[in-house]
């Protein structure tokens, strides 16, 4: 038998081979299955090779007002989702111990004066007597009745100076958030009564998933940001790396029905950048891992 026939024989057993009939009769999807798993491959490869890139949003930094002390809600002059300027009045806050100390400082100093004036033979105001005994006592003592003079003089200043703190202005440009009080409410010392909001995102919150390895990740560290929907890119700063797993804002996965945990991490952005508020964007880390 030649070898042209042997050939010919080898290739009809072939056939007649289980395992090669399973393949011809499945082989489109088995080109499926290996294109397939070529792709997830490298999507998998992808990630980890770039596993420094992770989603984002930009936010915008706000500024929290409240108050040292206890007050009342004397006025309200802002309404939530107003445009305000720095040094816009916001609140006309009342302090209730603040009138009486203001009125029993007042009848004190008005004593002294008073006093003053019958010791001395003299007829002068307020004014006229602290210029003078604030050149006097750099020479010398004063009577303890011109000091206590001069301390209620001080304490009408820091009063005038609380009253004055009363009156609560924008310490920014801004977006005045949700108010938190209403007029006429008593507010405990240091609850919030509103937040004011840049116009512009000041930075980027994202989440380092639990599967990524970012052991080197710190604060201060640079990174790139970049839009995912237009060629606009600027750097930034990590300004905090969250120490607890939480779990991932819908917004943050690719499957909302699944649960994925990752840490916070916030990275600053430039003054005068041009993303807008609540754009995604891909933060990437520069250096290695």
């Amino acid at each position: 038998m030649n070898e042209e026939s042997n050939k010919k024989i080898n290739f009809k057993t072939s056939r007649n081979n289980p395992f090669w009939d399973f393949i011809v009769a499945n082989y489109f999807l088995l080109v499926g299955l290996v294109l397939a798993s070529g792709l997830i491959y490298l999507i998998l490869h992808y990630d980890l090779s770039q596993g420094n890139r992770i989603p984002g949003v930009t936010e915008a930094r706000g500024f929290t007002i409240n108050f040292k002390d206890s007050v009342v809600v004397d006025e309200i002059l802002v309404e939530s989702g107003q445009l305000v300027s720095k040094g816009d009045p916001l609140f006309r806050l009342k302090r209730e111990d603040l009138a009486s100390r203001q009125y029993a400082n007042e009848t004190e100093l008005q004593t002294a004066l008073m006093e003053l004036n019958i010791h001395s033979g003299r007829r002068w105001d307020k004014d006229k007597w602290v210029v003078f005994l604030e050149k006097r006592k750099k020479n010398q003592s004063l009577s303890p009745l011109e000091m206590r003079f001069l301390t209620f003089v001080e304490n009408k200043k820091a009063l005038a100076s609380e009253e004055k703190s009363l009156e609560v202005v924008s310490p920014i440009d801004g977006l005045a958030g949700e108010l938190q009080v209403s007029a006429s409410e008593t507010i405990p010392p240091f609850q919030p009564l509103l937040e004011i909001f840049h116009l512009k995102p000041t930075l980027v919150r994202s989440y380092i998933p639990e599967s990524f390895s970012f052991a080197s990740l710190t604060q201060n560290r640079a990174s790139n940001i970049k839009s995912i929907s237009r060629d606009y890119q600027v750097k930034g700063e990590i300004v905090s790396i969250g120490s607890m797993l939480t779990e991932l804002p819908e917004r943050f996965q690719k499957d909302p029905s699944m649960r994925i945990y990752g840490r916070e991490i916030k990275v600053s952005l430039p003054k005068g950048n041009d993303f807008y508020l609540g754009e995604k964007v891909m933060v990437s880390f520069e250096g290695n891992q």
